[in-house]
């Protein structure tokens, strides 16, 4: 666990995050009937919502980066922590804990609909990450003329990244 010297200062809105990541992610169910212990529905509590609840409150994770949200989504598949039902997001509260279900849910997601749900909650939790994304992918850097003998194919990448070494480079090491 990173130290809190570490740690993002901002904080998410969570209530404020779940409609929009659910905009992005059609595919994943709401989860969403069950009631409170009072025989209320509670509509606001969500499959997406319990989720970034774990990750954030329960697993004391940084919501801002992949690797974490894949680990969450391991815990949910049984490969990675356990998560407790006691501990579980709105189990204090909703007549039955959500938490079985939840993972049912998560089991029958299948890979690129993991990975699009990870990739709609980093971006929309950190907006950094996007620019991050585009600056990093190689069809993204423009084709410029190459010195001869490498392929005119290959784009070369900005500036700022340091190209692949090429015979006679470790001569320029010497004094």
């Amino acid at each position: 666990m990173p130290a809190i010297a570490q740690a993002p200062e901002a904080t998410i809105d969570i209530a404020q995050a779940v409609p929009l990541v659910y905009e992005q992610v059609p595919f994943l169910p709401l989860e969403n009937q069950y009631l409170t212990r009072s025989g209320d529905p509670f509509t606001e509590s969500t499959l997406l919502s319990r989720m970034m609840r774990y990750h954030t409150s329960v697993r004391r994770r940084i919501p801002y980066f992949r690797l974490d949200w894949k680990l969450t989504l391991a815990d949910y598949l049984g490969v990675n922590d356990r998560i407790y039902a006691e501990t579980y997001p709105n189990a204090n509260i909703l007549q039955e804990n959500p938490m079985e279900g939840d993972v049912e849910v998560v089991r029958q997601l299948s890979r690129s609909q993991r990975d699009a749900l990870v990739e709609a909650i980093v971006l929309t939790l950190n907006p950094l990450a996007q620019q991050a994304g585009s600056t990093t992918s190689p069809a993204l850097w423009p084709s410029t003329p190459t010195p001869a003998g490498e392929p005119a194919s290959r784009p070369t990448p900005p500036a700022s990244t340091p190209r692949e070494p090429r015979p006679g480079d470790a001569q320029l090491l010497l004094p």
